[in-house]
């Protein structure tokens, strides 16, 4: 995980606007390190080199209700993508479970900000991410049909993928077959080489057949395929 980009934020300015208590004794390859005491909750920050020989921001310490104690342990990057995804990281070490016998609004703040981080806000792009299924039925007829033009298909040949929220559109070098199909409708349409189709499965076990697009990949009956651009035929990078 790595915050490094033009309007990135070094993670000690984050600690820094913290007001964090720096400490000046602590095992660190840079000082100050910080240390913070909410009570209940106590942890230091500190520049360390994790065992990836990666330079970092450890944060170390315990947190404890009545019922439970969790040692923290986590690590930050050097720079964050801004304030606010570094606080939710340090709120994120820390856990959402304990409670701060004094006040932080910090922390409140980070519990508050956790869709910033990274893996959350990956979570919610492959949620989001351009899917539909339709029934097997129709795959069987579309899926034969795709296969013979692909079989007949020149290398420059393309099929595009387009859905309005009703009917998927399958445009294979001129030819169109549609069929109903659930989801979200699609901002755009996303296309393939024709002849990779040939690789289409005859047979299926499942129900409904989904088609999905996810990381410059068409996905569809379980055969994953790269986008290539639909003006050039070319593989998208």
């Amino acid at each position: 995980m790595s915050g490094e980009g033009a309007n990135s934020v070094k993670t000690r300015d984050v600690l820094d606007l913290l007001g964090f208590e720096e400490d000046w004794t602590a095992m660190a390859d840079e000082l100050p390190a910080y240390a913070v005491d909410l009570g209940n909750i106590k942890f230091t920050v500190a520049r360390q080199t994790n065992r990836f020989l990666r330079p970092v921001f450890t944060v170390s310490g315990v947190a404890a209700d009545r019922r439970k104690v969790k040692m923290i342990s986590s690590e930050l990057p050097l720079q964050v993508e801004s304030y606010e995804q570094g606080v939710a990281l340090l709120a994120h070490a820390i856990g959402a479970d304990y409670e701060p016998e004094q006040p932080a609004e910090w922390l409140e703040q980070g519990r508050r900000w956790q869709h910033l981080l990274p893996w959350e806000r990956e979570k919610a792009a492959y949620a989001a991410r351009p899917a539909c299924g339709f029934a097997r039925e129709w795959f069987r007829v579309a899926g034969k049909r795709l296969r013979v033009l692909a079989e007949a298909a020149h290398p420059s040949d393309i099929t595009t993928f387009s859905f309005d929220g009703q009917v998927l559109k399958i445009d294979a070098a001129g030819e169109i077959l549609a069929m109903p199909a659930a989801g979200a409708a699609w901002d755009g349409m996303f296309a393939v080489s024709l002849c990779d189709l040939r690789a289409l499965p005859k047979r299926l076990t499942f129900d409904p057949v989904s088609v999905e697009v996810w990381e410059g990949r068409l996905s569809i009956a379980r055969l994953s395929l790269p986008l290539v651009n639909p003006d050039t035929g070319e593989t998208r990078g």
